[in-house]
């Protein structure tokens, strides 16, 4: 099945706080979607809800003419993979068992790790960089070991999308291309993934397309260069930019719009 994640008219109340209000946008298989947008615009939110994490009140996030709330547990699982934001681990499990959890979407219960799950593992591990350490224990690791791992378990899910929420904030800068790297590496090989980014520079040199949210809205989803123009830039971020092209297009925050 080759259906893109649809998500239509997605709005969400937290608190009595509306957070998103008629969000819609589309992930096909195969491309890398940067989600941007400034401090409390609703990215994760719309990240949580798109997974049934969060009830939204309004809109739907679909695969083909599944609505992903009401699909079975298990098939969803294997059927999108989170990496989330900053998550905390508090069991004392090696880095290789805790990659290894992304394989419990295949076993049934109280199935053994087969040779497939193992490959996978160790493949996911080999790509984050962080096969040397498969025997530390997650507690122990740094802040950006610990992402890669997080980032490695949710590899070795093998899913249709990856929903990751900040993949990179932790992660020194050769971490942050390589992250990103084997992300456009997953996107290219048919997975859709959709990636939250602050790093506005980064997101126009590696997705295929960006959404830009803005006070709970979609202020603008296209190429990065129909996305951060000077105005949107303008209006969601309050700055100003320099740009140059060395090879590729680069942006770097310049100034703070009075």
């Amino acid at each position: 099945m080759n259906s893109p994640l649809e998500i239509k008219g997605l709005g969400v109340t937290l608190g009595g706080n509306q957070i998103l209000s008629d969000v819609s946008f589309t992930l096909p298989r195969g491309e890398i979607i940067g989600l941007i947008g400034p401090n409390g615009a609703g990215k994760s939110t719309a990240i949580k809800s798109i997974l049934g994490l969060l009830a939204s009140e309004a809109g739907a996030a679909r695969i083909g003419e599944n609505d992903i709330s009401k699909m079975d547990p298990r098939i969803r699982a294997k059927s999108l993979a989170y990496v989330p934001q900053g998550a905390p681990v508090h069991w004392p499990l090696t880095a290789e068992r805790t990659v290894a959890l992304g394989r419990v979407p295949h076993l049934t219960p109280w199935q053994a790790l087969g040779a497939k799950d193992d490959a996978a593992i160790r493949q996911a591990m080999e790509k984050t960089d962080c096969w040397s350490f498969r025997d530390r224990l997650v507690t122990t690791l740094s802040g950006g070991e610990r992402a890669r791992v997080l980032l490695a378990r949710t590899l070795a899910v093998g899913a249709e999308f990856i929903l990751a929420d900040e993949p990179i904030a932790a992660l020194d800068p050769m971490h942050q291309l390589q992250v990103m790297d084997i992300l456009k590496a997953e996107a290219a090989s048919g997975t859709g993934v959709l990636v939250v980014m602050h790093d506005l520079g980064l997101a126009m040199r590696t997705c295929d397309k960006l959404v830009l949210l803005h006070q709970r809205k979609v202020l603008a989803a296209g190429t990065p260069n129909d996305v951060l123009t000077d105005a949107n830039l303008k209006l969601a971020f309050g700055i100003e930019v320099s740009r140059w092209q060395d090879g590729v297009n680069f942006l770097v925050p310049r100034s703070v719009v009075e």
